[in-house]
């Protein structure tokens, strides 16, 4: 049910939470119309694009991340396989998560994520059915 400006389907849809006045809460993706219990409808699609620039270019360096992530622990395992066989990947695969997850992570979090902003807050005004 998607139209205008995000009917992208090769984009991550932006998942969002829209909150009813009558205290209901739905999450939905943005760009998706959603029905309240109430009788009010919520269209997202109102909600320009550029207002989600920041959520795009965080998904995009979490691709990024993971990406590079498979990258390293590829190379890892082709290398501690080439050079010391079963037991090198026993013991190489771990330790590369290890050093990924715990140090290479929380550079990339300080680092990669500061920059490009905090969660948006909209006011959508409902229509009723």
């Amino acid at each position: 049910m998607r139209s205008g400006p995000y009917n992208d389907d090769s984009a991550v849809a932006i998942p969002i939470t829209v909150r009813c006045e009558c205290g209901e809460t739905h999450s939905v993706d943005l760009g998706d119309a959603i029905d309240c219990n109430c009788g009010r409808h919520y269209d997202t699609s109102t909600i320009p694009a550029e207002r989600f620039a920041h959520v795009r270019a965080r998904q995009a360096r979490g691709r990024l991340y993971l990406q590079i992530g498979l990258i390293f622990l590829a190379s890892v395992a082709v290398i501690t396989g080439v050079l010391w066989g079963l037991k090198g990947l026993a013991v190489g695969i771990p330790l590369a998560c290890l050093i990924w997850f715990l140090f290479i992570g929380k550079w990339y979090r300080k680092r990669w994520l500061l920059d490009v902003g905090e969660p948006t807050t909209l006011q959508l005004e409902a229509t009723e059915r």
